[in-house]
Formats: C-alpha cells, sequence, structure tokens
C-alpha cells in the first residue's frame, strides 16, 4: 500500500509542474499550445504532447519539435513557478539528460551516419552548447554527479566535466551489443545487452 504522505508528496510536485508549465506558456503566447508538455492530473494517466521530459532536482526539461531543421530544449525552474532557465536551439536533438543543477547534456544532429552525431553541454542559464564528443551514438546519454555516460562506436564512455577527462566504462561486441537506455547515478553506470543488466561502480 502506498504510503499516503508519498502520494500528498506526488500530488504538490505535479501541481508545481502545472504552474511552472502554464507560466511557461503564458510567457511565450507565440509557441504552438499544442508543442507544449501537459502535466497530467493527480487521477489521470500521463498524456504529454511532447516524446521526452526530464525533472532533476528544482528543474524540468522537455523537448519541443521545431518542425523544421531545429529543437528546443527549455529547462524551467519549478520551484519559482516556471522561470525558463535555459533553451538550446540545435539541429535535430535525439536524446537529452538533466541533472539537479539544472545542466543538460544533448545528442543532435542532422544525418543517421553516426560521424554526424554530436554530444553537447549546456549549464543553467547558459544559451550555447559545449560540444564534448563527435560521432557518438545518436541514442543514449545520463548524466549525474558532473560526469556524462554515453557511447562512441562500440565503447561506452564517461566523461567528467570538470577537467574535461575521458574514460572506456566497457566494449560492447557483436554477441553482446548495447540494448536498450543507460543511465547513471553519483557512484554507478547500469546498461543493458542482450539477456544481461550490467551495473558497475565507478
Amino acid at each position: 500500500m502506498q504510503n499516503p504522505n508519498s502520494r500528498t508528496a506526488h500530488s504538490k510536485r505535479l501541481e508545481r509542474l502545472s504552474a511552472a508549465l502554464e507560466a511557461y506558456r503564458q510567457a511565450n503566447p507565440a509557441r504552438d499550445s499544442r508543442s507544449c508538455p501537459q502535466v497530467p492530473s493527480t487521477t489521470a494517466k500521463p498524456r504529454l504532447a511532447t516524446p521526452q521530459m526530464r525533472l532533476a532536482g528544482d528543474y524540468l526539461a522537455f523537448l519541443l519539435e521545431g518542425g523544421t531543421r531545429r529543437d528546443w530544449l527549455t529547462v524551467l525552474d519549478v520551484e519559482r513557478g516556471g522561470v525558463d532557465v535555459g533553451r538550446s536551439e540545435v539541429a535535430a536533438i535525439r536524446d537529452f539528460d538533466l541533472d539537479a543543477s539544472g545542466g543538460t547534456v544533448l545528442t543532435y544532429g542532422y544525418r543517421r551516419h553516426p560521424a554526424t552525431h554530436f554530444l553537447g553541454w549546456t549549464s543553467r542559464n547558459a544559451r550555447d552548447v559545449r560540444v564534448l564528443a563527435r560521432g557518438v551514438r545518436p541514442r543514449g546519454v545520463a548524466l549525474a554527479g558532473g560526469r556524462v555516460l554515453y557511447q562512441r562506436g562500440r565503447r561506452l564512455l564517461l566523461h567528467r566535466l570538470k577537467g574535461g577527462t575521458t574514460r572506456r566504462v566497457t566494449t560492447f561486441t557483436r554477441a553482446r551489443p548495447r540494448a536498450g537506455a543507460i543511465d547513471l547515478d553519483g557512484t554507478r553506470a547500469v546498461w543493458a545487452t542482450r539477456g544481461r543488466i550490467v551495473s558497475r561502480g565507478l
């Protein structure tokens, strides 16, 4: 049975999210309202008009597909009522992640060939995207504790934002390719291969 206090906290969180997104829509009337995410009520099932959203700490990030050759990744400060604290506009965002500081990492690029996909980083209140790597897998990126987990070629790599160092975590093979998402917290990385889920300390 779910803890009543947990249900109350969850309801309050949804209310703050809804208020934050409503404030964003009012502040950006030129945006197509159908492109803005809709936060579900406490009883309804989630129905989002945007395919990707992330929530970490006081921040909410969501992807608005531009319908042209550029997409917008927007970061809102939920606790401050939906204040827009970051917006990245780049070509064809494929995947992204958000951390509790409001920083985001994203993969993006026009074409399907891996050499044209980039890994970028942007901090809260920044508008420019800093390129961290090229030739990355477009799907699968995680951010936590100042480190970024991503794949390039067959290698799963860990990049430290402070200092800029990158090291190999594992190498996938033809017999055991990566299957599905990857994730990261302050101490461990997790990924899946065929028939196996792997968790490894960092």
